[in-house]
């Protein structure tokens, strides 16, 4: 395992220095809220149900536009209203669920999966999971599943079981368990086929003694296998939120080993090829936060609510945006990463690589809505289903990028 390394050069400051900038906050009249479920889609992001801060569960659902930056309400998730739930966005659509329920002295902790469309504004439920609910998992999406794991309840307390959900059969099936101490509210992305899971919460002490971890896990979605990299080399975390872009993983605001927050919003991006961790600049505010929200769309993350835990305590309804390190170097023009055929085309593209080791394959039409992607090697197409006009194809690999022009004609 390579040498884990925590840069947090002032060099490296500067060049990100002011880098947050505020967007339009949410509509007036939103309840605030921890713990909200967030995704994008295109040039959307999404947000709904959560913990207000009248200590009830929630069942609203928001849009942000990205271009535009206005936000606009859509009808109540059709499910249980719900906090301490995720959601994850996967090829155009999106698949949310887990959390817990409650409504005066009653109480469920929730294992159902939905899915929504947002071609058709559509809620879909799909087949619940065969495991214990639970509230505060880790939930991500690769290679045509979902994969859910770890999370606590009433009942068993932290877990460490590991599920996957195959979207094509609505089915699930167990996996190997997570290796290690069981734990809620991890924080947790996908790195092409690996997932990458830890920190969070347990009861019982780690090697650092304190119930607050620092391990942290990748699982290859294609052999079921863990394997423990080097710990996260700043103090133990948990109750942030986190994503991936661009084969980096990124772990944002939470609290420390005391459970409280930190004074500042500390960030971090993750890098698997090196097994190492990089100090980006905090977000704004006097905090950390305790289960903010996150989407991305493009090169920018939004930033949302979750609770500054500091006197006084305060829900927040603002949102921030910040431009992420560009970790793809355009090809220069006497390279290429790929050429297809036809072009026109109405039915399929034939994609020829240089490389099959390919990152990412992503299609967007001309507004930039992402309207295909997919992180495993394939050559073709289909696109069969996509209106008459412009797109653009490109091929991530090796930490670079190639964009290529077609036209569909019918």
């Amino acid at each position: 395992m390579k040498i884990l390394i925590l840069l947090f050069a002032i060099t490296f400051s500067s060049l990100f220095s002011q880098n947050w900038k505020e967007s339009t906050p949410l509509p007036a009249g939103t309840e605030t809220r921890n713990h909200p479920i967030t995704f994008s889609i295109g040039k959307y992001g999404y947000y709904l149900t959560g913990y207000g801060i009248t200590e009830n569960v929630l069942k609203d659902f928001y849009r942000f536009d990205s271009e535009t930056e206005e936000w606009e309400q859509l009808p109540d998730f059709p499910g249980l209203e719900r906090g301490f739930a995720y959601g994850v966005a996967y090829e155009g659509k999106a698949y949310v669920g887990f959390g817990l329920w409650f409504q005066g002295q009653s109480g469920a902790y929730l294992n159902d999966l939905w899915e929504y469309d947002p071609e058709t504004e559509e809620w879909t439920q799909l087949e619940s999971c065969p495991c214990e609910g639970r509230r505060h998992p880790a939930l991500v999406a690769a290679n045509g599943k979902v994969f859910v794991g770890m999370g606590d309840n009433q009942q068993s307390g932290n877990m460490n079981d590991w599920w996957e959900y195959n979207i094509e059969t609505n089915t699930w099936k167990q996996q190997t368990n997570l290796p290690s101490l069981p734990r809620h509210h991890p924080y947790y992305f996908e790195i092409g086929d690996d997932v990458y899971v830890g920190l969070g919460h347990g009861t019982a002490r780690d090697e650092s003694n304190n119930f607050i971890y620092k391990s942290w896990f990748k699982w290859d979605t294609n052999e079921d296998i863990w394997t423990q990299m080097n710990d996260f080399p700043a103090e133990g975390r948990v109750a942030g939120t986190q994503f991936s872009h661009q084969n980096k993983g990124y772990v944002l605001s939470g609290q420390g080993v005391d459970h409280n927050n930190f004074d500042e919003g500390e960030f971090f991006q993750y890098d698997p090829e090196e097994d190492s961790w990089l100090m980006l600049e905090s977000h704004p505010g006097n905090s950390s936060r305790w289960a903010p929200g996150s989407f991305v769309i493009a090169d920018t993350v939004y930033f949302t609510s979750g609770r500054s835990l500091f006197s006084p305590v305060v829900e927040h309804a603002d949102l921030w945006k910040f431009t992420l390190p560009n970790n793809f170097a355009s090809v220069g023009e006497d390279e290429s990463l790929f050429s297809f055929y036809p072009n026109p085309t109405k039915d399929f593209i034939n994609l020829n690589l240089e490389n099959r080791n390919i990152s990412k394959i992503e299609i967007s039409n001309v507004k930039g809505d992402v309207v295909y992607t997919t992180n495993t090697f394939t050559n073709r197409i289909d696109i069969s289903n996509y209106s008459e006009g412009a797109y653009f194809i490109s091929i991530y690999s090796d930490n670079k990028s190639d964009t290529k022009k077609f036209i569909v004609k019918r």
